[in-house]
C-alpha cells in the first residue's frame, strides 16, 4: 500500500518544552512508525531543537518552516487565520491523505474556511470539560468543527464520551489517541539500589493548580520530620497567574532557593527521562479543581514506563487506571508528606505502585499509538480507493430520500467517500409528507434513488422515476403495519432491501413483492467505536435502548431486574430512550398511553423497583453509555433486526434476547431465551462461574460480521445492480437447529 501523506499542525511553540510541543513530536513519530510520510508545520521558525531533535534527519519526516515557505513573514508566528491559509496552501500542493490539527481556534477557522475538505482530523484539548462550563459559542464552535472533521481525536475514553454527549455531530467520528510514551522511557535504566537521601522528581510546567510552588517546600518539611530528601524540578515554563500577579516571581525564587530543591530547567527529552528515572518517587499531585479533568497526564505515564512510583490525586480516572487500592493516592499537602514518609521507609508500597504504573504505561507506547493511527489511515484509504463502479456511467449521483435517516447515516458516510459518487438527500417531513417540487428536482439529477423506509417516499418515487434510473427501497419493521408496501409500483423498484432473513420472507408473503427483487443486507454497526473498556460494576447493569412502541416490552425489563434483585440488590436497569410523550404518533394511540401509564405506575408502587431503574436521555453518546452496561436486553414481541442489541453486543455487553420471530436467524439460538426466568438464570449462572467478560467478548466477535465496512460494501453492490454476497452476514449460527 502506498505510504499515506499526513500534515501535522499544532497551535503551539515547538521552541518551548512542554506537554503540547512534546505531543507534536510524539504524534509525528507515531505516524512515521505507522508508515506515513509526515510534514510537521511549525507555528514559527524552529530555533531550539530540544523538542524536534528526534525528528530531524529522519527519512519521511519534514519540518516545515512557515517563514521559509513564505506562509508567514519571517520571524513571525502564525495566528489561526494564517495557519488555516498555510494548511490550505500546503494541501493544495501535496494533496494530503489526512490533515491533523491541534487547537480549537485553528480547527474552527479551518472549518469556517472549509480548508482540507474530507481530510481534517481535529484534536481538541482547549475546551470546556463539563456541561456547566459549555456556553452557546462553545457548542457552536465544537459543532462546526465536528461537522467539518472526518475524525475527532480524543485523549481519553472520558473525553470521547463527554464530546459525544454534548456535541451529537461528534458521534461516529471519535478516535482514541491517548498520550504517547516515548520508546526510550521503557529502556531507560533505573538505579538498582536506593541511597540514603529520598530522591523526588517533578517534570512539567509550573502553574498554581499544578501545586509546583507547594512542592518546593516538601524537602524542607521532610527534613524537619527526620527524612533527608532532595527534589529535582525539570522544566522551564513558568506560567503567570491572573489572580496572583506575583506568582511567577515567587515560583522562580522557590525553584532557585528552596532547601533541597534542584532546578534542572528545560532539558532535552532524553536528559529529562534519565533524571526522572533516577528518582525514588515522582510527584504528580495537583489541585482538586483538576480532579474532574478528562485528560490524562503524559508525565504520569512516562513515570510508569520508567518504573518510578508516583504520588497522584485519587480521581475516578486514576482509580480506573491503577486500582482503588493504589498506595500513593493523596489529596492534601499533609497527605503528600505522609505518603512520602511512608514510601521513604517502606519499599513494598513503592514496589506495588511501580508495578501498577508500569503495567498501565505499557498500553501507551509509541508502537501502540502507531497501530491505532495505521488502522484509521488504512480504513480511510480503503474507503477512498473504492468506487461504486456502475457500468452505465463513470460518475453516479445517488439520492437518499426519507423522513428519518438515522439508521442509514453510517452507510451514507461511506457512500459519500466513494470516488465516483455524488450524494444528495431529499429529507421528507413525515412518512408521506414532502416538498414535491424539491423531490422532483432531486429526482431529475439522480442516477440511483434509495428510499430509506418503504413508506410514502417509496410509493412516490416508484410512480415518478424515469426509465434508466435505479430505485432501491429499504424496509424495516414499521412498514409491516401499513399499506405502503402494497401501494408501490413493484415493477419500478429494482431492489427491496430487508435487514433480516425472517423479514424478507414475511414481506414477500404479505405484500406479494417479487422474491427475486428482495435482498437481505443487515443493519450496519461501527463495530470499533463500540469496543471500549467497561466501567467497574457494569456486570450488574442491564441496559435497554429504545422503549417505543409498547411492543418493545419495557414491562418485561422491569420484571427481569426485579427478579435479579431478589438475589443481589446491586442489579439495576438503565433505559436510554425518548419518553413516549416525545413521539407524537405513539402518544396519539390510546393503547400506547395506557400501556406506559400502567408500566410507570409500577415504579411509584414499588420503591425497590424505582431504586433499580434509571432513565437516561436519548443521544448520540450510545457507545459511551454502553461502557456502564453489562447486559443488553431485547425484550420485544417483534423486531426486524434490533440494532440496539447488535450495538450492545459490539460493546461487550452480553445479550439477553427474547425469542421474537426471526431473532434466531440474526443472532443465533445461543443468545436467545424463552422468558424472563430463563434470562435471570443465565445472568446469575454467568456471574457465578466468572464467564461474563468472556461471553461479552464472544458476543462482540459474533456481531463483527455486521461491521460498517462490510455492510457498506454490500450496499455498493446493491446500488450498482450487482449480485450481493450476503452469505457472510448469515452464517450457520451456533444454537440453531
Amino acid at each position: 500500500m502506498t505510504a499515506r501523506h499526513v500534515l501535522l499542525y499544532a497551535d503551539v511553540d515547538l521552541n518551548v518544552i512542554d506537554g503540547s510541543s512534546i505531543w507534536v513530536a510524539s504524534v509525528a513519530d507515531a505516524l512515521h512508525r505507522a508508515g506515513a510520510r509526515v510534514d510537521v508545520l511549525a507555528r514559527s521558525a524552529v530555533t531550539d531543537f530540544r523538542v524536534t531533535a528526534p525528528l530531524v534527519g529522519r527519512d519521511g519526516i519534514t519540518i516545515v518552516d512557515p517563514g521559509q515557505e513564505s506562509l508567514v513573514v519571517r520571524g513571525r508566528r502564525m495566528d489561526p487565520a494564517a495557519a488555516a491559509a498555510a494548511v490550505d496552501r500546503l494541501d493544495q500542493a501535496a494533496r494530503y491523505d489526512a490533515v491533523i490539527v491541534r487547537g480549537r481556534e485553528v480547527c474552527r477557522t479551518i472549518a469556517a474556511e472549509q480548508v482540507a475538505s474530507g481530510k481534517l482530523w481535529s484534536y481538541l484539548t482547549d475546551i470546556p470539560q463539563s456541561a456547566l462550563g459549555l456556553g452557546a459559542k462553545d457548542a457552536a464552535d465544537l459543532t462546526a468543527i465536528a461537522e467539518w472533521s472526518v475524525r475527532i481525536l480524543c485523549q481519553t475514553e472520558q473525553l470521547k464520551g463527554f464530546l459525544e454527549r454534548i456535541v451529537p455531530a461528534v458521534a461516529g467520528k471519535t478516535v482514541l489517541l491517548p498520550p504517547i510514551v516515548p520508546a526510550e522511557a521503557f529502556t531507560t535504566n533505573r538505579p538498582s539500589t536506593r541511597g540514603d537521601t529520598l530522591q523526588l522528581v517533578y517534570s512539567g510546567k509550573y502553574a498554581p493548580r499544578w501545586r509546583t510552588l507547594e512542592m518546593c517546600s516538601i524537602p524542607g518539611d521532610l527534613q524537619a520530620a527526620g527524612l533527608d530528601a532532595r527534589l529535582t524540578m525539570i522544566g522551564d515554563k513558568i506560567h503567570s497567574s491572573p489572580t496572583d500577579p506575583e506568582y511567577k516571581d515567587r515560583m522562580r525564587k522557590a525553584l532557585e532557593s528552596s532547601p533541597g530543591v534542584v532546578w534542572a530547567g528545560g532539558v532535552a527529552r532524553s536528559e529529562a527521562l534519565a533524571a526522572m528515572g533516577a528518582a525514588d518517587i515522582a510527584l504528580a499531585w495537583r489541585d482538586p479543581d483538576l480532579d474532574s479533568s478528562l485528560e490524562l497526564s503524559t508525565k504520569l505515564l512516562e513515570f510508569g514506563a520508567l518504573g518510578v512510583p508516583t504520588v497522584l490525586n485519587r480521581t475516578p480516572m486514576h482509580e480506573e487506571l491503577v486500582g482503588t487500592d493504589y498506595p500513593l493516592f493523596v489529596d492534601t499537602y499533609e497527605s503528600v508528606l505522609e505518603a512520602l514518609t511512608i514510601g521513604g521507609r517502606d519499599d513494598e508500597s513503592l514496589q506495588t505502585a511501580s508495578k501498577r504504573l508500569s503495567q498501565v504505561a505499557a498500553n501507551f507506547s509509541a508502537d501502540e499509538a502507531a497501530k491505532r493511527l495505521a488502522a484509521v489511515l488504512d480504513e480511510i484509504g480503503l474507503r477512498r480507493s473504492r468506487t461504486l463502479g456502475r457500468t452505465e456511467s463513470p460518475e453516479t449521483t445517488v439520492l437518499v430520500a426519507g423522513h428519518d435517516l438515522k439508521f442509514f447515516k453510517s452507510i451514507m458516510s461511506v457512500l459519500g467517500d466513494l470516488g465516483d459518487v455524488t450524494l444528495t438527500v431529499d429529507r421528507w417531513k413525515g412518512v408521506d409528507r414532502h416538498d414535491a417540487a424539491l423531490s422532483a428536482e432531486r429526482l431529475r439529477d439522480a442516477d440511483v434513488v434509495v428510499c430509506e423506509w418503504t413508506l410514502g417516499n417509496a410509493v412516490w418515487y416508484s410512480h415518478n422515476k424515469r426509465p434508466g434510473q435505479r430505485l432501491v427501497a429499504r424496509l424495516h419493521r414499521i412498514e409491516i403495519e401499513t399499506t405502503y408496501p402494497s401501494d408501490i409500483d413493484a415493477d419500478a423498484v429494482d431492489a427491496i432491501v430487508c435487514v433480516g432473513p425472517h423479514m424478507a420472507g414475511l414481506v414477500s408473503e404479505r405484500f406479494g413483492l417479487p422474491a427475486e427483487k428482495i435482498v437481505v443486507v443487515p443493519n450496519a454497526i461501527d463495530h470499533a467505536s463500540f469496543v471500549r473498556p467497561k466501567r467497574p460494576g457494569a456486570e450488574f447493569v442491564l441496559g435497554m435502548v429504545g422503549v417505543l412502541p409498547a411492543l418493545k416490552r419495557l414491562d418485561l425489563a422491569f420484571d427481569l431486574v426485579k427478579a435479579l434483585r431478589t438475589y443481589d440488590s446491586r442489579f439495576m436497569l438503565r433505559v436510554k430512550s425518548t419518553p413516549p410523550w416525545g413521539v407524537p404518533w405513539v402518544w396519539k394511540r390510546e393503547s400506547e398511553r395506557d400501556y406506559f401509564a400502567a408500566t410507570m405506575r409500577r415504579l411509584s408502587a414499588d420503591s425497590d423497583l424505582a431504586e433499580a431503574v434509571v432513565f437516561d436521555p436519548p443521544g448520540a453518546d450510545v457507545a459511551e453509555w454502553f461502557r456502564g452496561v453489562g447486559w443488553i436486553t431485547s425484550m420485544s414481541d417483534f423486531e426486524s433486526f434490533h440494532l440496539a442489541a447488535a450495538e450492545g453486543m459490539a460493546s461487550g455487553a452480553v445479550p439477553l434476547i427474547r425469542t421474537w420471530p426471526g431473532a434466531d436467524s440474526i443472532y443465533g439460538g445461543r443468545w436467545l431465551h424463552e422468558d424472563v426466568d430463563a434470562m435471570a438464570a443465565q445472568v446469575l449462572a454467568t456471574l457465578e462461574d466468572g464467564s461474563w467478560q468472556r461471553r461479552g467478548a464472544e458476543a462482540s466477535a459474533d456481531v463483527a460480521r455486521f461491521d460498517l465496512n462490510a455492510v457498506a460494501a454490500a450496499w455498493t453492490d446493491v446500488l450498482a445492480g450487482r449480485d450481493v454476497a450476503t452469505g457472510p452476514f448469515w452464517p450457520e449460527l451456533e444454537g440453531n437447529a
